[in-house]
């Protein structure tokens, strides 16, 4: 890849990204990464591999969050009432107290990087930001 490749411009504004976002997580007690799980959860309970497919990780990244953040007190998982096999995940009160300090820290990321474009550029940013990510969906 070249140095001045989409690919590498993308990656390391995604770490800057995850820099600041953790940075800012941390002191909640949220280790790197577990955001996403939560706010995954937050329209409800979620089958455990649904959670993986939404995430776009695989099932040993899913089963090492959620047993960090069942730990915390933050998720449940109990088995599935058709399928005892499979676990449902569900957010904790204390995990749903989480959400909107979640949500501001990457507000306040959107917010940054906003703030650092003109608003012309930031439509047209964000219209070929979605033509890419629709066209370069795997089944």
């Amino acid at each position: 890849m070249e140095p001045d490749s989409w690919g590498i411009r993308l990656a390391r504004l995604h770490k800057e990204g995850s820099r600041f976002v953790q940075g800012r997580l941390a002191p909640l007690g949220l280790a790197t990464g577990l955001h996403p799980y939560l706010l995954a959860l937050e329209a409800g309970p979620l089958h455990q591999e649904a959670l993986t497919d939404e995430l776009l990780v695989d099932k040993a990244n899913t089963a090492r969050a959620l047993a960090k953040l069942e730990a915390s007190g933050w998720v449940l998982r109990r088995a599935c009432p058709e399928d005892a096999r499979k676990k449902v995940v569900e957010l904790t009160a204390k995990g749903r107290a989480l959400l909107e300090p979640v949500k501001a820290v990457l507000a306040d990321w959107e917010s940054d990087l906003r703030s650092r474009i003109p608003l012309q550029d930031q439509k047209q940013l964000t219209r070929l930001l979605v033509q890419l990510a629709q066209k370069t969906r795997l089944p």
